[in-house]
């Protein structure tokens, strides 16, 4: 963002500082405007001609419902917030890696028309990365960042409101993280729990 920077600076009057996170209020609740706006055009167009076979890999009957997602792009673990400071007056925002991320899965799961999930739930996901070319044979194991449980954040936070409510459905969790030769990807598997869980 412009004009953001480290802590530290000199001070500012409060006035300016004021003025300076009024129009950064504008800018976000601009940009969130614009993100509604794509994702409701990407609702009608599937709600406008797009038949059964365009939706995502869908299993439901009378006592579950699994959903299948595949959304293409280098996995971005959430990312935590960032300070800045305008004279006397300090605020947060999120980087623009991680928000762009979770902003594609959205879009790509709504293209895939998911059903919203009442009651408790399952997530299984896992994380595909673009094998380095210098990397030896002899390394199988993605073990280097991003961590899992900061890619794992980031996808709950774009699946909330949009397949499910709350973060509190969520009663079991199973991921992975590993190269691929192929695009780089996550795989969603999320669904209604059918069975009781100890």
């Amino acid at each position: 963002m412009e004009e953001m920077h480290e802590m530290g600076g000199e001070p500012a009057d409060k006035e300016e500082g004021q003025g300076y996170i009024e129009e950064n209020r504008l800018r976000y609740e601009a940009e969130k405007a614009e993100e509604e706006r794509r994702l409701l055009a990407a609702m009608e167009a599937e709600q406008a001609g797009r038949g059964e076979e365009d939706r995502g890999c869908i299993d439901e009957n009378e006592n579950y419902i699994t959903m299948i997602f595949e959304v293409f792009g280098n996995p971005v673990a959430q990312s935590r917030p960032r300070f800045f400071r305008r004279g006397s007056i300090v605020g947060t925002y999120e980087p623009s890696k991680s928000k762009k991320w979770k902003r594609d899965i959205r879009l790509q799961v709504l293209s895939q028309r998911p059903k919203f999930l009442e009651g408790a739930i399952e997530l299984k996901l896992n994380f595909y990365f673009s094998r380095p070319k210098t990397l030896p044979k002899k390394v199988t194991h993605h073990v280097k960042k991003p961590d899992l449980d900061n890619l794992i954040k980031a996808v709950k936070d774009a699946l909330k409101g949009l397949c499910y409510r709350d973060d509190s459905q969520i009663i079991q969790i199973i991921a992975t993280k590993e190269y691929t030769f192929d695009a780089p990807k996550v795989r969603i598997n999320i669904g209604t729990v059918t069975t009781p869980h100890d």
